[in-house]
């Protein structure tokens, strides 16, 4: 079984995110971390894909930190590709980054959040991508 992390900080995404991916991979299949230090210590287990809110913040000694694109460089680490991941976000600077990162599946949060059109077309195509992650997966 596909098994998928979403790292997301806001509930409503949350939510959304693991509606979508259960009604494709089955209930239980999807693991949630709230927050940077949180997907970090998860990347121990094995995940067929990983849907990144590419504006998740953090501000350690008030530094504010965009931490999007950092997760995806330590998954790409662990992976040895960036296939795996979905970027989400509300910041077309985040969404951009991560396509020139490698990303190719990146999504526009306001988007999603105003069109019923736009939420059609992620679900269909995020069934695509999980449907050929499964079979490289099962082909490896």
């Amino acid at each position: 079984m596909v098994r998928a992390l979403v790292v997301e900080d806001h509930d409503k995404w949350q939510k959304f995110h693991k509606n979508c991916l259960e009604s494709i991979l089955g209930k239980g299949s999807v693991d949630i971390a709230n927050n940077y230090e949180d997907a970090i210590s998860m990347l121990n287990q094995d995940y067929g894909v990983y849907i990144i809110d590419g504006q998740f913040l953090r501000c350690p000694d008030g530094d504010l930190q965009v931490l999007g694109i950092q997760l995806a460089k330590e998954i790409g680490k662990k992976e040895g590709s960036y296939d795996k991941i979905v970027m989400v976000s509300s910041s077309e600077d985040s969404l951009s980054r991560a396509q020139r990162l490698g990303i190719t599946q990146v999504y526009n949060k306001f988007s999603l959040n105003a069109d019923e059109n736009e939420v059609g077309v992620f679900s269909r195509d995020l069934r695509a991508f999980l449907l050929d992650t499964e079979a490289t997966l099962c082909a490896g």
